[in-house]
């Protein structure tokens, strides 16, 4: 893991939390995962299997670059005539989440102090807004699916449906933007009409499964972009063991994930709290309705401070 990334990245959250706190009701996203270290030595041993030597064409691959549908590229045209810093648009089916995506295309080279802060506040026109942008994360690789990063990082801002101390969140209200509709993968009969949604870079449209959707603390390591495999498994598990619900999609090193996060204050009052969803994008030989509804985990992994049953 490149030592400066990494700091560059904690500062992300730092800042983004700096930012909350300026906010009575904010905070930034989180991750998760499923139930016990059991899980976790399962998926281990599943993502490890999978990605042997040995893995047969049947079990698909991230498949070619697929062409942009007209609505979507119409978004991403009108969108780049604004900012060229537009790099893909998120689209997430049942929440108002339909956004472009930017990137500080100089974000690689500033001080590590300044590392992913260019659109932590600001918007599409570039202005100092509350509510910014989704951004993708300033290390990321961006183009099409085979050029994509192992890990691509969405950062977007939750201002108001934070569910603080614990209040059930907001489903389907317009206050809410940015990621502020995010929450609602914690809601298990939203996960279930949700088990896809589509990130789409300037040209390839692609489609994610979820795998995770989860709440954390920063202590949990998960914004690394370009991770070795170790390090892949440690996020995807962890990701898992967190998760709010269980997921019928499987992970394997030969995949690549999506990481979508922000604040919460679901967990009690630090400002330390994420809800993160993650997804990997649709193999060549899937299908979405192929994939079992999710159900629900009744022992999702907490941050070792929590008190709380749930």
């Amino acid at each position: 893991m490149n030592y400066k990334h990494k700091l560059a990245a904690v500062l992300v959250c730092l800042a983004m939390m700096t930012s909350f706190v300026a906010c009575d009701n904010g905070g930034q996203t989180s991750s998760g995962s499923n139930t016990s270290s059991e899980t976790t030595s399962t998926v281990s041993e599943d993502i490890s299997s999978d990605t042997s030597s040995e893995e047969s064409e049947e079990s698909g691959s991230i498949g070619d670059k697929e062409e942009l549908d007209q609505d979507i590229k119409k978004k991403i045209d009108d969108a780049v005539k604004i900012n060229s810093d537009v790099v893909g648009w998120l689209n997430i089916a049942g929440t108002n989440i339909d956004y472009p995506v930017l990137q500080n295309p100089d974000g690689k080279n500033v001080p590590i102090s300044q590392v992913n802060q260019y659109y932590v506040g600001r918007d599409l026109y570039k202005k100092v807004s509350k509510n910014a942008c989704i951004f993708a994360d300033d290390y990321n690789q961006m183009g099409d699916r085979t050029e994509l990063s192992r890990n691509t990082i969405l950062y977007g801002h939750n201002w108001t449906n934070i569910e603080k101390n614990g209040a059930a969140v907001r489903m389907n209200d317009d206050r809410d933007v940015m990621f502020g509709q995010l929450l609602m993968f914690s809601d298990l009969d939203f996960a279930k009409k949700t088990p896809a949604f589509t990130f789409a870079t300037l040209d390839d449209n692609i489609t994610w499964v979820v795998f995770a959707a989860f709440y954390t603390d920063t202590s949990f390591y998960y914004i690394e972009d370009a991770p070795t495999d170790s390090e892949f498994m440690k996020i995807v598990n962890g990701a898992i063991e967190r998760s709010e619900h269980i997921y019928d999609v499987d992970v394997r090193l030969s995949d690549k994930i999506l990481t979508l996060s922000t604040c919460t204050r679901r967990l009690g009052s630090t400002d330390d709290q994420r809800f993160v969803v993650m997804a990997r994008i649709l193999r060549d030989n899937e299908k979405v309705e192929d994939f079992a509804a999710p159900t629900d985990n009744p022992n999702p992994k907490r941050p070792s401070w929590y008190k709380g049953n749930r």
